[in-house]
């Protein structure tokens, strides 16, 4: 299973899933992913307003976005 086809599919489950994944629930999106990626970390970005997961050397931002980049995330604690 990869990962970016299981982002892929939850977005098209339904129109509201963008919204409510980019309002508020990062945090929410980073527990679906670990649950079907357990080795998958969360981690914040340096504001400290959004949870990012982490997974094999790639962030994914959001239920749209990934990025290779960790350089604006740091652990979370």
């Amino acid at each position: 299973m990869e990962i970016e086809g299981v982002i892929s599919s939850l977005r098209s489950t339904d129109r509201y899933v963008e919204t409510i994944f980019l309002e508020g629930g990062c945090y929410q999106f980073h527990q679906f992913l670990a649950a079907l990626f357990p080795e998958a970390k969360a981690v914040i970005n340096v504001g400290r307003d959004h949870v990012v997961t982490l997974l094999n050397d790639t962030c994914y931002v959001c239920v749209r976005a990934s990025t290779s980049s960790t350089a604006l995330i740091e652990p979370l604690s």
